[in-house]
């Protein structure tokens, strides 16, 4: 056949190929992008301290982000390199690719290479990996992704690995699309002056449950993709508010939607002091005699028996004290509006600040509304109550494994909360580890310690967080906020170096043996000094392992237990001798811990 026809007819066969048509596609490419761009930053990142490289420049830093959704969703932002590997075709051959190679690290349903001119992929780096290693995240050959170019967006599979290129770059990078995929996204295909240098931006699903079979079927990996994109989509769209005027910003001599009841006297009043917008509901109560104020309740909100709920509100005080802090409330009532039951928010007694009080609760048995309230109750001070919400919790099922042979089994992810038992209140919060607990853990716990010795500080307490997640003080929660487990304390200031110990480290946690340890850590003074223990250069059954813990005969039957760090020893081992983090942890927990990000 002459070879001008033969050209033109693959470009047509290409065109009809990558360009089917997404049934029943809801979400632009600008619409994705807008979704998951919020958490494209350090908080959301696994690597945070080891940034992969752009795979067309070797230049530029990547870093990958893990989406908060079930099952998890990775997302990055980097280049668009050209693999033309796999079948020989017209285009993509030793001759228009001096790098070609034929063969790719996934083969069609019939045992050939995969076919980069026909078949749209994206490309990740061979495993193992010490950055990204997709094997250990539940990412197979074949799973879904997408990516997104300049305003196109296309699906397509996970088709073949990036090797280490003769030790350039270590096999550390990544952004690379196949010739298909690229001329899809208006990228020039060319496999030895083509590509884009950044720009690109890559999704990557996990699970058995997203993997395309038969992997060469572009329509089922449309179907796969897009199915995977309207569940990510709908976990990242934040819940609506249900709790109408919620900051008490609307109205003309009292907020819409909200009554004010006056008892003994004291009727709550609308006020400007804010947390945010520009207004507030304040309650005050003078003197310092046990009274019980005026009520501001919201309107009527339908709800059913055994609806979970996120609930949270901000509060602020001036001389709160009495019997009981302020309070803000959800009650519940029947179909007729007769009271049947209430959940609590205690705010703290004394002066603070804007301060965020949330919990999850369940409505009980025949309840129909619930309304918002908020008073002192027995207590007496100032209170401002702002930013109410209420919003419905949307559970998701964890999807069954399609059948494969003998996969890797991967364990469940711990998450990115914690449960903390908050001893003044009795009250349970449930808050993000990485930037509402861990920085105030470290600021309780070793505030002043130079950069090296809090970035360990840092590590060894979000380890200790995992460990108790996986290992809970109680039965509806996690962790307690005190010396029974680790100090949180919301109310410290934090100082530029506590956010940078934790934003530095972002994700770090200490193993040994594949587990996450219990890493024990004391002040290392007075009575304290027996626990701290002295593994340097230590690896297996030759550690010491805290008394803190269970300690056991070989110290390898209890895994968990690698020793305790010394606060006041870690500080100087900084300051005196210099040393960095990890060398600091592994002189307390044994030369052959693990740091892993999770």
């Amino acid at each position: 056949m002459n070879k001008k026809i033969t050209n033109i007819l693959m470009s047509l066969l290409i065109i009809v190929i990558v360009s089917l048509p997404v049934m029943g596609a809801t979400y632009t490419p600008a619409q994705v992008l807008s979704t998951i761009q919020p958490y494209m930053k350090p908080a959301y990142a696994i690597n945070p301290t080891s940034p992969m490289k752009q795979s067309q420049d070797m230049s530029g830093q990547v870093y990958i982000y893990k989406l908060p959704t079930n099952p998890v969703v990775y997302v990055f932002t980097s280049s668009g390199a050209i693999d033309c590997d796999g079948q020989a075709t017209i285009h993509c051959t030793g001759t228009t690719d001096p790098a070609y190679q034929g063969e790719t690290s996934f083969t069609q349903s019939n045992g050939e290479p995969l076919n980069a001119e026909l078949l749209p992929w994206y490309v990740l780096p061979e495993t193992p990996n010490p950055i990204f290693d997709y094997a250990t995240r539940d990412i197979h050959g074949g799973e879904a992704g997408v990516v997104l170019y300049n305003g196109k967006m296309e699906y397509g599979v996970f088709g073949d690995e990036r090797g280490r290129d003769g030790g350039n770059s270590a096999g550390l990078a990544i952004g690379e699309v196949s010739y298909a995929m690229a001329s899809v996204l208006g990228i020039n295909p060319d496999p030895e002056n083509g590509g884009i240098e950044k720009g690109v931006t890559y999704i990557v699903f996990t699970t058995y449950t997203n993997v395309v079979s038969p992997i060469e079927s572009h329509s089922a990996a449309h179907t796969k993709g897009q199915s995977a994109l309207d569940k990510m989509m709908t976990q990242l769209k934040p819940p609506s508010n249900i709790v109408a005027n919620s900051g008490f910003e609307t109205g003309n001599t009292t907020p819409t939607s909200w009554t004010f009841v006056t008892k003994n006297g004291i009727t709550p009043a609308w006020s400007t002091t804010h947390n945010t917008g520009n207004k507030s509901v304040r309650i005050a109560v003078s003197g310092t005699t046990n009274k019980i104020s005026g009520d501001v309740w919201s309107s009527y909100i339908t709800s059913t028996s055994g609806k979970q709920y996120n609930f949270s509100a901000w509060g602020k005080a001036t001389g709160a004290g009495g019997t009981n802090g302020p309070a803000v409330r959800i009650a519940e009532y029947n179909k007729n509006r007769t009271y049947l039951r209430h959940t609590i928010l205690i705010f703290p007694k004394g002066n603070y600040s804007w301060t965020k009080l949330q919990k999850t609760f369940t409505t009980g048995a025949n309840t129909n509304y619930v309304r918002v309230y908020a008073n002192i109750y027995n207590g007496y001070g100032m209170f401002w109550v702002d930013d109410l919400s209420l919003t419905a919790v949307t559970t998701t099922s964890t999807p069954a494994p399609i059948p494969t042979p003998t996969p890797t089994p991967t364990p469940t992810p711990l998450g990115d909360t914690i449960r903390v038992y908050r001893t003044a209140t009795g009250m349970i919060e449930v808050i993000n580890i990485e930037t509402q607990y861990l920085p105030y853990v470290v600021a309780a716990e070793n505030d002043i310690a130079p950069n090296q010795s809090m970035k360990a500080q840092a590590i060894a307490s979000r380890t200790f967080a995992y460990y108790k997640k996986a290992h809970p003080s109680g039965s509806n929660f996690d962790i307690y906020d005190d010396t029974r487990d680790q100090v949180y304390n919301p109310y410290l200031d934090l100082t530029t170096n506590i956010r940078n110990s934790i934003s530095e480290t972002n994700g770090m946690v200490i193993k040994w043996d594949g587990v996450i340890i219990c890493a024990f850590y004391v002040s290392g003074d007075g009575s304290y000094a027996q626990y701290v223990t002295y593994n340097e250069g230590k690896t297996g059954d030759a550690i010491t392992q805290s008394a803190l813990g269970w300690v056991t005969n070989p110290p390898s039957l209890n895994p968990y237990n690698r020793g305790a760090m010394g606060q006041i020893q870690a500080n100087a081992l900084a300051s005196n001798n210099g040393y960095t983090w990890l060398q600091t942890l592994k002189y307390f927990y044994g030369a052959d811990i693990i740091i892993e990000t999770r």
